[in-house]
């Protein structure tokens, strides 16, 4: 879960905390990029055992959130044995394709020549499964042995 990426828009925090003992709510503690929530707070929805956190205003393109689960106790009153902490990054640009070639409203004269363009995405990376490209109304994907990526160059 460390390190990853999301593309929703919506990306909201779950966290799951369970004791046998059942948990004491009011002594939960989430903290997210260095602001601590409880139970009390709007963001906060607690349904145990399910801790539910939706960002107000909503997480933006670009970045990176830090995220830590620093206390909760049973109704018995022993602490979390092992606090989380994990941190995740938002995408929610589209990779970007550039360096077409030939160029758009370009003239060749071979007849058959090869189509190629970059693709990249600045934040994560290609999910190449994702990858189509049409070609005089024909739809083609990474599976057709006439598609194919290196690095970031797809060539036709």
């Amino acid at each position: 879960m460390d390190s990853t990426f999301s593309a929703c828009e919506d990306q909201g925090i779950i966290v799951e905390i369970t004791d046998t003992n059942g948990v004491d709510a009011s002594t939960i503690q989430l903290e997210v990029d260095g602001v601590v929530y409880t139970v009390d707070s709007a963001q906060i929805d607690w349904s145990p055992p399910v801790l539910t956190f939706t960002p107000s205003p909503l997480f933006a393109d670009g970045d990176t959130i830090r995220v830590r689960l620093i206390s909760a106790q049973d109704n018995l009153g022993n602490p979390l044995e092992s606090p989380l902490d994990w941190t995740f990054f938002m995408d929610l640009s589209p990779p970007v394709a550039f360096g077409f070639t030939p160029p758009d409203g370009g003239i060749i004269e071979e007849p058959s020549p090869d189509i190629i363009l970059h693709l990249i995405d600045s934040i994560s990376w290609v999910n190449t499964s994702s990858i189509g490209l049409t070609v005089d109304g024909s739809p083609f994907d990474l599976t057709s042995p006439a598609l194919t990526m290196e690095a970031d160059s797809l060539i036709f």
